[in-house]
């Protein structure tokens, strides 16, 4: 063997030391990750998709129709702008959300996603 394939031998040899080395230390914190993000919220923790009737006049957003999940509740809902008086227990069809003032937000905080604007500044 003549000095450039010792060289060449013990680089090649290095380097497949520090690919094995490289993937179990890599491949364990891969695994652990995807534990980790294969954790997906449950279909009832999406964020609610609701449509809304806004009365001016009276100052209430009525809920008329919910898209997801059906053990929905109020204390889920967080009002993050503007203020006014949420219904308890249960989200259902019908509830009426009363006393609205201002740019009313509402946070879903399963998600921390803003579900639900509304705008009685007018």
């Amino acid at each position: 063997m003549n000095k450039n394939t010792k060289i060449i031998l013990g680089v090649g040899i290095v380097a497949l030391i520090i690919i094995v080395a490289i993937f179990f230390w890599i491949w364990p914190a891969y695994e652990r990750y995807e534990d980790i993000s294969g954790m997906q919220p449950s279909p009832d923790l999406d964020t609610p998709g609701v449509n809304v009737d806004i009365n001016q006049d009276n100052r209430t957003i009525t809920i008329i129709s919910i898209d997801v999940g059906t053990d929905l509740f109020w204390s889920n809902a967080v009002i993050i702008n503007g203020s006014a008086t949420l219904p308890t227990g249960a989200i259902d069809v019908g509830d009426i959300i009363t006393d609205c003032e201002g740019f009313v937000e509402l946070l879903w905080e399963p998600t921390n996603k803003l579900f639900l604007r509304a705008n009685f500044e007018i």
